[in-house]
């Protein structure tokens, strides 16, 4: 069957190009069910924090409150500024994360794009081939090794010769998609390249708070 315009598959693809993923659209790709029980642990504190997901793609607190954002709900929950959501909520059942199924969700756009790509011989469009760029930065942010460049070279990946608020936001978006920031930021002019890290990872290894959250 083919593929319409309004399909899951092919709304999806705009993800690789400057929007943010959604808990909405890994309920339509069916990584994630309505009704799925969530989990935000803090050890320190000795707390666990749960909740739902709805059919719209809302997070429902214990409480009954209600966010579409997956961050604003743990913040809340946890009463604290704020804290990177997509990390902090895991499947209750599976105990993936929900940056994992995030991380699926791109692999499956991307696969599924690269495949019609070759069979229409065509060249990957630049989207794809940032996404193999932000993949790699992900994987070396992990690993404490960060990838630096100046900010010409990463307004480049976006095709971009000057910063300005729409491709600020394009950038951040895919960015986050990655689970990535830059090092100083990016958007005011740099005496230092940036470097694309991993807020979370980065985080997790140095025991200091996130400058994110």
């Amino acid at each position: 069957m083919s593929e319409t315009a309004d399909s899951p598959i092919s709304r999806s693809a705009y993800l690789l190009d400057g929007r943010r993923v959604t808990v909405r659209d890994l309920l339509d790709a069916g990584l994630l069910e309505a009704g799925t029980t969530l989990r935000f642990k803090r050890p320190r504190k000795g707390k666990t924090h749960y909740a739902a997901v709805t059919d719209a793609g809302e997070i429902v607190l214990e409480d009954g409150q209600r966010f579409r954002s997956l961050s604003r709900a743990a913040a809340v929950a946890a009463e604290m500024r704020a804290v990177d959501g997509w990390h902090a909520w895991v499947v209750e059942s599976s105990r993936r994360s929900l940056d994992s199924l995030r991380e699926e969700l791109l692999d499956q756009v991307v696969a599924r794009s690269a495949s019609e790509a070759d069979k229409a011989g065509r060249t990957l469009p630049d989207p794809q081939r940032r996404y193999e760029r932000l993949k790699e930065a992900r994987s070396r942010a992990d690993a404490k090794d960060p990838v630096e460049m100046s900010v010409r070279e990463l307004l480049a990946l976006w095709n971009a010769k000057a910063r300005g608020p729409r491709i600020n936001q394009r950038i951040e978006a895919d960015l986050s998609n990655h689970g990535l920031a830059t090092s100083p930021g990016f958007r005011k002019g740099p005496s230092m390249p940036p470097s694309i890290w991993s807020p979370h990872r980065r985080r997790l290894k140095s025991r200091r708070p996130s400058p994110l959250t």
